[in-house]
């Protein structure tokens, strides 16, 4: 039997702790960006649908899996930052400990676009992450430094 241990670094926050009620706000005021990253318009049509009803909680939250290739929130939040802003966000998957992020991680500069060139200081990198992070109402972190095994 083999077992293997990684870590992924980066700037972010870690989207299994977010509210269910802020979620459903972010999706409805990005909504217009959401439909952009959706290859279904029925899947759009149906998203808006569930987020219009009064229940909406953390079960509901998970039911949206069928928006994204991975089926998780943070596939979907990273999505629409990326629509947004131009910027490749990661979403390494789900941690060992449960912890899902979304990240802007450490690149070559062969590997950016020219947007992500521009953020030419640290400040304006976490300035793009705690803006979605507080509407969110998650607290972005600096230094994530995220560990898998399998």
């Amino acid at each position: 039997m083999s077992w293997t241990m990684w870590h992924v670094y980066g700037t972010g926050f870690d989207v299994s702790k977010a509210d269910p009620g802020r979620f459903k706000q972010f999706l409805l005021n990005h909504a217009e960006k959401m439909s952009e990253t959706m290859h279904d318009e029925s899947n759009y049509s149906k998203t808006i649908e569930a987020l219009r009803c009064n229940k909406f909680g953390r079960e509901e939250m998970e039911d949206l899996s069928y928006l994204t290739d991975r089926g998780t929130v943070a596939e979907l939040i990273g999505m629409i930052m990326t629509a947004e802003t131009n910027i490749g966000f990661c979403v390494p998957g789900t941690t060992d400990d449960g912890e899902e992020y979304v990240l802007f991680t450490a690149m070559y500069p062969w590997q950016m676009n020219e947007t992500e060139k521009g953020l030419d200081t640290f400040e304006k990198l976490f300035g793009i992450m705690k803006r979605y992070g507080d509407e969110l109402g998650l607290k972005t972190e600096e230094d994530v430094d995220l560990t898998y095994s399998g």
